[in-house]
């Protein structure tokens, strides 16, 4: 029972994150845990719609206690392209000072994915809900601190 009510709050959070997507949310800061990945042009809404259907597959995965899929979903999460230089740049510019707690808060999800990968390979499913709630927990702590200021930007 515990299973299903964890997936249907992530699957709720999904929805959070597609209605944040479609209200021009910048959510989320990249910085140094992107170097790994090539340069890209997306925009913030694509790399955040990107996430929510991976975060939906994740959860789907949860539900139906596919630890592969988990594993690969959290890898994805962990390894997202990063939005372009220039909508970065725009990105901290609106930001600000806050523009650091932004990055603080990007890089927490992104080790909480990574840390979901490596327990989702032992194939134990309390420590992967405990690292999911904690990921989907700092999630909309982020998107919570940040979606107004950020969206609020032309």
């Amino acid at each position: 029972m515990r299973i299903i009510k964890i997936g249907l709050t992530g699957m709720a959070v999904s929805m959070l994150l597609a209605y944040f997507v479609n209200t021009a949310y910048a959510a989320e800061g990249h910085h140094d845990h992107h170097s790994h990945v090539s340069a890209s042009q997306m925009t913030m809404k694509e790399v955040m719609r990107s996430l929510g259907v991976e975060l939906e597959k994740m959860t789907a995965a949860i539900i139906l206690q596919d630890y592969t899929a988990i594993e690969q979903s959290a890898k994805h999460i962990t390894n997202h392209p990063p939005p372009s230089k220039a909508e970065l740049e725009r990105i901290f510019s609106i930001l600000g000072e806050d523009a650091e707690a932004f990055k603080a808060c990007d890089l927490a999800v992104h080790n909480l994915a990574a840390e979901l990968a490596v327990v989702a390979a032992k194939q134990e499913m309390k420590p992967i809900l405990d690292t999911y709630h904690a990921m989907i927990v700092k999630t909309v702590e982020c998107h919570s601190a940040f979606r107004n200021k950020a969206a609020a930007s032309p």
